[in-house]
């Protein structure tokens, strides 16, 4: 903007008419204060355009003003937009809270945690997840390939699932769904039904037994639970989050849908989840 206004400043004092009563400097001086004055369309008057010259070069002076300012107010209109959304449903679900424990009434614990979560939320500048918002706006082609780029990966740290054919990894990564835990929220607890394993994207996890008290600490990359989708079987310990985590989490029935597709795989994952089971149980 300054080398702007100094080029232009230098194209007004080539169209000034000749003065001996003045030096170079004090010249520049004018011609800088009439730039500025003129593209920040202040315009006092003082100095005016005295030839035609000067004419058409202050109405193109004033359309490259009004051009810079429309282009910084939109630029800070879009980052205050985007901010206002965010801002706009943190406080949107706040009220919906005060509304329903005014209506109905909430455990001020309960209530604690809903807070913490939407402080989270607001904290990572997104209106809810930022993958879910994504796919909610693409076609289901597009949709289906970012879920497969984004995920395929993580399937694949499953050892029972390495070797597996693209197709079955890609039709499992449209299964994964997002989930967000605050401090302290339990994952799973130990003796429960398992259903669902999980893929830990960010966060950390603490891994309870009740005859050992805390056995290890899960960190992004870490994956649990995946014994659950190849038998019935009970949790044999506690997870419970210590700070903010996300993760991806495959539910035992979207699963076997998926194996039903390639039954001859199906059987082949199956007996290498059993042997690592057995394995890790020496």
């Amino acid at each position: 903007m300054t080398l702007a206004a100094h080029w232009l400043a230098c194209g007004w004092i080539l169209l000034e008419p000749p003065r001996r009563d003045i030096d170079g400097a004090t010249l520049y001086i004018e011609a800088l204060y009439w730039t500025i004055q003129t593209l920040t369309t202040v315009g006092f008057g003082d100095y005016t355009a005295e030839t035609r010259g000067q004419m058409i070069y202050s109405m193109v002076v004033m359309m490259f003003g009004v051009g810079i300012y429309g282009w910084l107010i939109g630029n800070v209109a879009s980052i205050l937009s985007k901010r206002d959304s965010v801002e706009q449903f943190y406080h949107d679900n706040m009220e919906r809270l005060k509304t329903i424990v005014s209506n109905r009434g909430l455990p001020p614990e309960l209530q604690k945690r809903i807070r913490d979560y939407y402080d989270y939320i607001y904290s990572r500048s997104y209106s809810g997840s930022d993958e879910q918002a994504l796919l909610a706006t693409l076609p289901a082609s597009l949709k289906h390939d970012v879920q497969v780029s984004l995920k395929q990966e993580v399937i694949r740290m499953i050892p029972a699932l390495t070797e597996s054919p693209e197709n079955l990894i890609k039709d499992i990564a449209t299964e994964l769904e997002t989930e967000i835990f605050i401090p302290n929220d339990t994952i799973f607890e130990e003796g429960e039904e398992g259903d669902k394993m999980y893929f830990l994207l960010s966060g950390e996890l603490e891994v309870i037994r009740q005859k050992d008290g805390k056995i290890a600490t899960l960190k992004p990359g870490d994956f649990f639970g995946e014994m659950a989708l190849f038998e019935q079987t009970q949790r044999n310990a506690t997870i419970r989050s210590l700070t903010y985590s996300e993760t991806y989490s495959l539910d035992k029935y979207a699963f076997n849908s998926v194996l039903l597709k390639y039954p001859g795989v199906a059987a082949i994952i199956e007996q290498k989840a059993k042997e690592r089971k057995s394995s890790t149980n020496q």
